[in-house]
């Protein structure tokens, strides 16, 4: 007599055993890869985290900037400052502090040395040092705020000139930063950020404060175990900005797998329905459980590999192995949603839909890198920077409100008129554009300036307000006038704010234009050293009447006989004299020689008619 249950039986166990071969082998590789999956992840998010942190850091500082400058071109401070009215000026820039949330203010001479603080008189003997070298580091130009650690807190600071016209003084402000500016990180990022000095002393954390004493034993790339969570830990780079802090961007690993988790969970749950399916038709289950088994490992192949964009195949089936699948895709349209947000917040911009700052530098480092790796000729890449008139009016009169649905006019205008296969528009911050075109150098894209000239010709209609907008605009291309991307933008924000200071519309770079150039940086005192020394030539033009060939007039001309380059020609000192407003002083030497010269022709008996004495050659 035979075993009846024999065969079924080890057939059965046989398909048990094979489908648990199966599960644990899809187990595996799930396992393995939404592990290497979320490290990316996390990864790749300490490195958003980070560009978030420090674009949150550079918003502030332009608010405070903006603050400085409103307290530099303060009618009472500046007569304060002529009087030397030293309550005025405490009142004023406590004032102006005070409207942007600023804990320092202060005033510095030219040579940063401390005048006035809106602060009280004990803590300005106190922080006198530190703000001087504060100013010192932020005078030269390099840095648009500096973080500083006074007391165990942490101060951002920023500084701007005291014009008239000349530098006469230095605003120097500075405010806090509070736990607020950790806690809105997180919540951009969903990053943690931790503020360590060189002591290794906490100073700063978006963390519970229960977790703070462990975070001094940061690492500079290590796992930090808290509790029952782990935190993939990243040393942010040391930036000039913020020397001896050490800046530290942390992600809840945890927060990240627990998504996976409840697909693991999912999955185990659908191995135990599959060996009981199996228990009465093997055949039927290995169908219907090991094909959407297989679509899961290799959507989890994907998500390793950063691939958001692939959906699973549509389940027909409305069992676990179905709901295992959709929630599976929905968790993946979640992720890709999520990461599309964070790259928005990183590289464009919130209220134009335009790209910001950062990514138009990306743009144009691209096209750069592309146009010097082709071996020929470097094809020219071109940017066009423009920024609106009397747009700070507009914000006074008609409010922040009107003020932001005027800039979304304005892009949507420009991206009307400058398609993208003309070039690439961007929004650099506040009432700043610029436009990237390619293959076209400075002179050959001002037909496209033009373009944007003529578009802000006509009045924009919001609100039954009629606004008129004009805008400086300035050009710069490389390789002519710049090396890198840093220098290009720089050279055609130099020529833009000489377009508006000149009211010329639109100005091509020069490097005459460039005050801080190294071309022009001896060139002022070289002038007046010039004028003193009798380095100047006074040349005398002829102007002759063509009926007898006689003397009528004559055009003063002047030239610069230097005792070392030798002849310099006027387009190099010309319009840098203008620039500066040493213009005045060249008009009166030429006055005082064409003077001198008169007595001379008429003794010859050859006295012109008229005198002209322009400067320009």
């Amino acid at each position: 007599m035979y075993d009846r249950w024999g065969v079924g039986t080890k057939f059965v166990a046989f398909s048990l055993v094979l489908l648990l071969l199966i599960q644990a082998a899809v187990y595996g590789v799930v396992q393995v890869n939404v592990e290497r999956n979320v490290r990316g992840q996390v990864k790749q998010e300490l490195v958003i985290g980070d560009k978030v942190w420090w674009q949150l850091l550079d918003q502030n500082a332009q608010r405070l900037r903006f603050g400085a400058e409103v307290v530099a071109k303060d009618f009472g401070f500046r007569s304060a400052l002529s009087s030397g009215d030293t309550e005025t000026l405490r009142s004023t820039l406590e004032n102006h502090g005070g409207r942007v949330n600023a804990t320092v203010t202060a005033f510095l001479d030219p040579q940063f040395a401390l005048q006035a603080t809106g602060f009280e008189m004990a803590a300005q003997d106190k922080l006198s040092p530190v703000l001087h070298r504060v100013a010192m580091e932020l005078g030269q130009g390099e840095l648009t705020y500096k973080i500083e650690l006074i007391d165990s807190k942490l101060f951002q600071f920023v500084m701007v000139p005291v014009k008239a016209p000349l530098t006469i003084g230095w605003v120097l402000m500075g405010f806090g930063l509070e736990q607020a500016e950790a806690d809105r990180m997180f919540q951009l990022s969903g990053v943690h950020i931790a503020l360590l000095s060189e002591s290794r002393k906490l100073l700063l954390s978006s963390l519970p404060a229960s977790l703070h004493p462990q975070l001094t034993e940061l690492g500079s790339s290590a796992d930090l175990v808290l509790g029952h969570d782990t935190l993939v830990v990243e040393n942010s780079a040391v930036r000039a900005q913020a020397k001896g802090i050490q800046t530290y961007v942390l992600r809840s690993l945890d927060d990240v797998v627990a998504p996976y988790r409840k697909v693991q969970l999912a999955l185990l749950l659908i191995t135990a329905v599959g060996l009981a399916l199996f228990a009465i038709g093997s055949a039927l289950l290995a169908q219907r459980v090991t094909v959407p088994l297989r679509s899961l490992a290799g959507a989890a192949e994907q998500l390793s590999r950063g691939d958001y964009s692939h959906s699973l195949p549509a389940m027909r089936h409305r069992d676990e192995v179905g709901d295992l699948s959709r929630a599976f895709d929905q968790m993946r349209t979640s992720i890709q949603g999520q990461q599309h947000e964070i790259m928005q917040l990183a590289y464009w911009d919130r209220l134009t839909g335009l790209p910001n700052r950062t990514q138009f530098r990306d743009l144009i480092k691209q096209s750069i890198q592309a146009s010097s790796a082709g071996g020929g000729p470097a094809h020219p890449v071109t940017v066009i920077m423009l920024n609106l008139d009397r747009f700070k009016h507009v914000n006074d009169v008609l409010g922040y409100a009107f003020g932001d649905q005027l800039l979304k006019a304005v892009a949507d205008r420009l991206s009307t008129h400058i398609t993208p296969d003309v070039g690439t528009v961007a929004r650099l911050g506040g009432d700043e554009f610029a436009v990237m075109v390619e293959d076209q150098d400075a002179t050959q894209a001002t037909p496209i300036a033009h373009r944007i000239a003529t578009a802000f010709e006509a009045p924009l209609k919001l609100e039954d307000q009629t606004v008129d907008l004009s805008a400086g605009i300035g050009l710069a291309s490389w390789p002519l006038h710049a090396q890198d991307v840093d220098m290009l933008l720089s050279r055609a924000e130099i020529a833009m704010y000489v377009a508006k200071r000149k009211t010329t519309g639109i100005q091509i770079y020069d490097p005459a234009l460039d005050s801080s150039s190294t071309q022009t940086l001896s060139l002022l005192t070289e002038l007046r050293h010039a004028v003193e020394d009798g380095q100047l030539r006074l040349y005398l033009q002829p102007k002759l009447n063509l009926s007898d060939n006689t003397v009528i007039a004559a055009e003063a001309l002047v030239r610069w006989q230097h005792p070392v380059r030798g002849l310099v020609p006027p387009m190099q000192f010309i319009p840098f004299a203008e620039q500066t407003g040493f213009v005045r002083q060249l008009t009166l030497w030429m006055f005082e020689e064409v003077a001198k010269e008169l007595p001379r022709l008429r003794a010859d008996g050859r006295p012109p008619a008229g005198s002209n004495q322009p400067v320009y050659p």
